[in-house]
């Protein structure tokens, strides 16, 4: 089993399984779609560090990857780089984030992702990753 040395090389897939599941168990509100609720959601926005499930996860296709590049955790194979923005997110982190800046209610999850907040969160998690 080989593991990659550049941040940008995929991974073995067992050893990135492995770490994805350590990062979904580690916040346990990854337990639930970031958007809807669903339980056991199995893709993740990578530049929102977020999980979601399969449905939304075409909503966020349809984004665009500048708003959102969507990932399963179990089909695709994953570079060092994309687990740690999965590592320094979580469902929680963007919750509190979006939480502090008292979002008004009804936005829709359109809405939500094209926000100021929601580009400053990318912008700050690229840095976090790329320090």
């Amino acid at each position: 089993m080989s593991v990659a040395t550049s941040s940008r090389e995929k991974i073995d897939d067992d050893v990135a399984a492995l770490t994805l599941d350590q990062i979904y168990e580690a916040d346990p509100k990854n337990a639930l779609c970031f958007d809807c609720c669903a339980p056991e959601p199995s893709w993740c926005s990578l530049n929102l560090a977020v999980w979601v499930c399969a449905a939304c996860s075409g909503h966020h296709r349809s984004f665009g990857t500048h708003i959102s590049r969507v990932k399963s955790a179990t089909l695709d194979s994953w570079t060092e780089k994309e687990l740690k923005q999965m590592r320094f997110g979580g469902n929680s982190q963007l919750d509190e984030i979006l939480q502090r800046y008292q979002m008004p209610n009804g936005y829709t999850v359109h809405e939500l992702y094209h926000t100021v907040i929601a580009d400053w969160y990318r912008g700050y998690m690229d840095q976090v990753v790329n320090a």
